[in-house]
Parts: C-alpha cells; structure tokens; sequence
C-alpha cells in the first residue's frame, strides 16, 4: 500500500529545497527582453508603419489602432479570430490584469466565443467599456448572442475585421495551393452590422479610414450592443499565418 507519510518524510525536504532554488532565481529579464525585442520588431516594422499612416482599403493594424485611440486602455478588450487575434494582440495594451482577453487564443482554439466573452465581462465589470474585434468568420460563429446581450442590456462594442474571408485559411490555402485553388474560405461583403440592429443593438457600416474612430464613439455612445462593421484590407496576410502554414510542410 502507497505510504504518504513514509514519502513525505524521506523526500519532503529535498522536494522543498528544490522549489526554493525554483522560485529564487532572478527575475531580472531586461536583457533577455531587449534581445527578443530587437530580432522581433524587423519583422513587424511594416505593421508598425500601418497603424500610423491611413490606407485605402484599411490596414487591419491601423483599425485596431483606431479603436484603441477611442476606446483607452482602461477598457477591456476580447479579440477573436484568426488573423484578427494576431493583429489585435499587437495593438492592444491595458492598465489592469486581464484588459485584453484572447478568446481564440491559447492551445484550445476557442474561435467564436469573442461575443459570450464581451458580455461576461460587460457582467462581471459593467463601470467598463468592453470592445471585442472580431473576424467575419468568427462573428458568424455566435452572432446571436447580441439577442442575448440586448435583453439582458449589457452593452458592448464588436468591431469586425471584415476581410471578407477565413483569412488565415485562405491565405494559407494561397501559399500552400496557389491562388487558384482557393476553396470554401470567401465570405464576400456581409452587412453583419443590419443583424445586430435587428435584434434591438447598434450598427455602422465602414469603409474610410477616417470613418472608424467616429463609428466606435457613436458606438459607445449609444449605449446598446453595438456591431462596427469595418471592411479590411483582404490581401494583408499576418506573421501568424505564415507560421500556421510552415506548419503544415513537410520534411
């Protein structure tokens, strides 16, 4: 029979003297931070470029970066797609634990819970503004949870990165197959914010990118679930992407 106490007894200390050397290191990691800095932003700098300069269509970094001028760091962000995750994970920050959420993040691939997520945190925080950036894709996967949202009136804002497909799909097909094997990842352009005013919420339409921050004020202003609808660049294809299709090869 297993003897908790006899184990316990003969290892018990050894155990704790190796936690104690575990959770005394130096938690010092500057350096090591500047160093992933410096290999890292090389390969971002055009992202960097695009959040600060306008474009027609709009670059998905320069949306997030317009709405996170409005919106402010105090708020708390839910981001849920493919492509969109990435864009959104490098845009956004926050002045509290838990400000951004990465609902399609993680091992799990959770894609689709980014509106469920927005109204838990409407919920659970309601002092807050909640903005969740979805993908067309991923709205479509519990769009109706703004009927949820609008009876239970737990206003937040969803600002879809509209690129008119399953954009790290497609593109994934692109560089893998070619241009002209593409299949089933086009959605083409849907008007998702009509279906949020339907069920008793907000809705814009946009194109411009001067349009998008006065569409996510109003938005908030409004007081209601409110769907921005921001049609994105489709031919904008993330690093996250490129390496969900290294992936994918094989030796």
């Amino acid at each position: 029979m297993f003897d908790v106490h006899f184990w316990k007894n003969k290892y018990g200390r050894q155990v704790d003297k190796n936690l104690k050397k575990v959770t005394t290191f130096n938690k010092e990691h500057t350096a090591w931070r500047s160093s992933v800095k410096e290999a890292y932003l090389p390969a971002i700098q055009g992202e960097i470029d695009a959040r600060n300069n306008p474009s027609d269509p709009i670059h998905p970094a320069r949306m997030m970066a317009r709405v996170r001028e409005v919106a402010g760091d105090d708020a708390i962000y839910v981001i849920d797609g493919g492509d969109t995750s990435y864009f959104g994970a490098t845009t956004f920050r926050t002045t509290k634990k838990g400000g951004v959420i990465g609902a399609a993040g993680g091992q799990f691939g959770c894609l689709g819970t980014g509106i469920p997520f927005a109204i838990a945190a409407k919920a659970a925080r309601p002092d807050k503004n909640v903005v969740v950036i979805n993908g067309d894709g991923s709205f479509g996967l519990n769009a109706m949870e703004f009927d949820t949202a609008v009876r239970h009136d737990l206003p937040f804002v969803c600002v879809i990165n509209n690129d008119c497909a399953w954009g790290m799909i497609k593109h994934g097909q692109e560089m893998c197959y070619g241009d002209d094997r593409v299949c089933g990842s086009e959605l083409g352009v849907v008007h998702y914010e009509k279906m949020a005013e339907a069920l008793g919420g907000y809705g814009e339409f946009v194109e411009r990118d001067e349009d998008v921050a006065p569409a996510v004020q109003r938005a908030l202003a409004s007081g209601k679930p409110a769907c921005i609808n921001v049609i994105t660049d489709p031919c904008i294809v993330s690093l996250a992407t490129m390496q969900f299709v290294e992936g994918f090869k094989m030796e």
